[in-house]
């Protein structure tokens, strides 16, 4: 019995070890053909991200036709004030001009500066730059004057700012003689980058009548005339002339003439920069302050556009601006019934609509483009990804010379969302707040929009002296794609 037991033991070790040998095998084979599959895996490129099924993005849009656009709504070519100045005034300048003026001649005139350095095509009155420059006692009060114009009209037109910018300074009076009839003025806007984009221009009129005549850029035509008597002032907004020129005809000057234009000018506007944006823009500030704004080399302003809508209407404060950043787009991917790539290529239309009109109000502006920076939520996540890869994709295809800001990828956590460490835990209303970027965010995220303005201006800079190459960056590079949902093409901007 112990033998047959043995024996029976043995037949079920044997059996056993067969059934091991074959699922063995079995599993040879099957990890075989795995690493086939993972061998082929890597040398195969992966789809693009499609969360969701939709049809082919649209075609991308024709760029605009027009290279300018009417005068908007509001924005006028001059503005006049009979008698700005009173006679007595008007002999002192009279006076010391006559007498103590010394004269360079001009296209159809002569000149004279004082006050702050300002230069422009075929100039010849610019002075030298001084730390502090020396204003005639007799043009003071008019200098006082204009400038309590200018903080006036500027507080009016942003009484949110009031205690918290200053207003821009007069500093600059360009003072243009005209002997007689055959005197003139060429045509010409006063739209040097120097000059304040905030500010307006001043011009008063001592001695005889003048006929001043303001065309329309978009029209090529004339459409106001101002008979300029002594003691007048006229007045245009900077903003103004992207739309309007003004000249002097020969013949148009009555005898001996004085006109004073007061500009607010500083070399630093060369760099004026305004930030058009939703509200993780709002805490972005200009000023001094190197810790908590942009600092003195990068003047500018903020404007709150939650949506593209909003963008259309603000689009008009960018005229006179050297840079335009603009970030918006968010929050009209975020409703409920923006559910698929459809909907969102339809946002995509309006989104380039409002980049061409900005660069038709400003042609010359640095265009700095800002993906939309990415949240805490997957279901708003997927919405941008798919966007960002239509703007790295297709908006350079549109030849309006944007320019992409990099380094937003460091808001990313590992997992491609919005790091908690960079954003608010709670919004306002006391919920989770998936949006907001928290201070240390903030700073991060201006670091990279300084970042982009400046190497473009140093780029400007190198290659006027001729010490620099153009770089073209590929949005396929790592610090454009990881998070951004950039594809692996070429943007088409240079910077």
């Amino acid at each position: 019995m112990k033998l047959d037991d043995i024996e029976v033991h043995i037949q079920h070790r044997t059996l056993q070890d067969g059934q091991i040998d074959e699922k063995l095998r079995s599993m040879r084979s099957q990890l075989s053909e795995l690493q086939t599959s993972i061998d082929e895996l890597k040398n195969t490129q992966p789809p693009p991200f499609q969360p969701t099924p939709g049809p082919d993005p649209p075609p991308t849009p024709s760029p605009p036709i027009l290279d300018r656009l009417p005068a908007p709504d509001g924005i006028l070519p001059a503005t006049y004030n009979e008698e700005f100045i009173d006679a007595t005034v008007v002999e002192s300048v009279t006076n010391f001009l006559s007498s103590e003026g010394k004269f360079n001649d001009e296209n159809g005139h002569s000149v004279q500066l004082f006050g702050h350095p300002y230069s422009y095509t075929g100039s010849r009155a610019a002075s030298k730059a001084v730390e502090k420059p020396v204003i005639p006692k007799p043009l003071e009060p008019i200098f006082e004057k204009v400038n309590r114009m200018q903080a006036e009209q500027f507080f009016t037109e942003y009484p949110e700012l009031k205690g918290k910018v200053d207003p821009p300074v007069i500093n600059s009076c360009l003072v243009n003689r005209y002997a007689g009839e055959e005197s003139f003025l060429p045509e010409h806007s006063d739209n040097e980058t120097t000059i304040n984009p905030e500010s307006s221009i001043y011009t008063i009129s001592i001695g005889a009548n003048c006929q001043v005549t303001f065309a329309d850029k978009y029209s090529n035509s004339d459409v106001h005339t101002l008979d300029c008597n002594t003691g007048s002032l006229y007045a245009m907004t900077r903003r103004s002339q992207e739309f309007f020129t003004h000249r002097i005809e020969r013949g148009g000057v009555g005898g001996l003439r004085y006109s004073l234009t007061f500009r607010a000018v500083n070399w630093r506007n060369r760099n004026a920069t305004l930030i058009i944006g939703d509200s993780n823009t709002c805490n972005l500030a200009f000023g001094s302050n190197l810790k908590n704004s942009f600092g003195e080399l990068m003047p500018g302003q903020q404007v709150y556009t939650p949506t593209l809508d909003h963008v259309d209407k603000a689009a008009v404060r960018c005229c006179g601006y050297k840079n335009v950043v603009f970030s918006c787009g968010i929050n009209d991917l975020k409703p409920d019934n923006v559910k698929t790539q459809a909907d969102i290529d339809t946002i995509f239309q309006r989104y380039c609509s409002t980049i061409s009109n900005i660069r038709c109000l400003n042609s010359k502006t640095n265009l700095f483009i800002v993906p939309i920076l990415p949240t805490k939520s997957h279901q708003y996540n997927w919405k941008a990804l798919y966007f960002n890869s239509r703007i790295f994709r297709d908006l350079g295809k549109l030849g309006l010379g944007v320019i992409h800001v990099d380094g937003v990828q460091s808001l990313l956590d590992s997992n491609d969302l919005l790091s908690e460490r960079l954003s608010r835990q709670f919004d306002r209303h006391n919920r989770l707040d998936l949006l907001h970027l928290n201070d240390i965010g903030v700073k991060i995220f201006a670091r990279a929009i300084k970042k982009s303005v400046f190497s473009r201006l140093l780029s400007g800079t190198k290659k006027r002296n001729g010490t620099g190459t153009l770089i073209q960056r590929r949005a396929s590079s790592p610090q454009n794609a990881v998070g951004l949902g950039v594809g692996a093409t070429q943007d088409g901007c240079q910077v």
